[in-house]
């Protein structure tokens, strides 16, 4: 039986080493693309809330501008015959 060179062995071990070292690193970064994924995630189901909330409220403002210009007509009618009546 041959014994093995520790030289060779203490490079095995260096290199296992740096795999291990070199796999925590790489957890780590999966670990902070996650939550910064999570984060994303959290920010674009908020901004589409607010994008339906605004987009509602945008429906809300055009009927009550369409409701103000009727009004607005209306007045106006009711002007231009009192104007009238005025000048009989």
């Amino acid at each position: 039986m041959t014994q093995a060179n520790p030289d060779r062995l203490d490079r095995i071990e260096a290199t296992l080493e740096t795999a291990v070292l070199a796999i925590a690193q790489l957890a780590n970064r999966q670990n902070q693309t996650q939550v910064q994924l999570d984060q994303l995630q959290r920010t674009v189901e908020a901004n589409s809330h607010q994008i339906t909330a605004n987009t509602e409220q945008i429906a809300l403002n055009t009927e009550q501008i369409t409701e103000m210009r009727a009004g607005f007509v209306r007045l106006q009618n009711v002007l231009a015959d009192y104007i009238a009546s005025q000048g009989r």
